[in-house]
């Protein structure tokens, strides 16, 4: 995970890394996200070390075979919440599809910059 960041201004030990935040179908489109993100940048702030949250997407293209019909880009979602696609920096997985068989998956990295200011937990979502 620090390769990617070796021709960047950021250091390793100034960014946290989001692996994963994910929901099942019935509890999309209600803010859980949104909440949950914002729970976590907070106290990813009061650990006072890091500079920067970043994650990673897998890129894909639309027609898929794995993509399911009730699929949401998650860059909508990432967009929403203050975090920037960073052209470029990427970064290599293999994992097992469901089709039984092993793919190496380019996965694109988005980073979300903790000098602006943390929303509020109950502050209705921005369009």
């Amino acid at each position: 995970m620090r390769d990617p960041f070796k021709s960047t201004p950021y250091s390793p030990e100034n960014v946290y890394y989001i692996g994963e935040l994910l929901f099942r179908l019935p509890y999309r489109s209600r803010g859980l996200g949104r909440r949950l993100l914002t729970s976590m940048e907070s106290h990813i702030r009061s650990l006072g070390s890091f500079h920067v949250i970043v994650c990673a997407t897998v890129e894909r293209p639309l027609d898929h075979p794995c993509r399911r019909h009730e699929y949401i880009p998650i860059n909508n979602f990432l967009d929403r919440t203050g975090f920037v696609r960073l052209d470029g920096i990427t970064t290599h997985f293999t994992w097992m599809e469901i089709d039984g068989a092993r793919h190496n998956h380019t996965m694109q990295f988005w980073m979300k910059d903790l000098s602006q200011p943390c929303p509020q937990l109950n502050s209705p979502p921005q369009n």
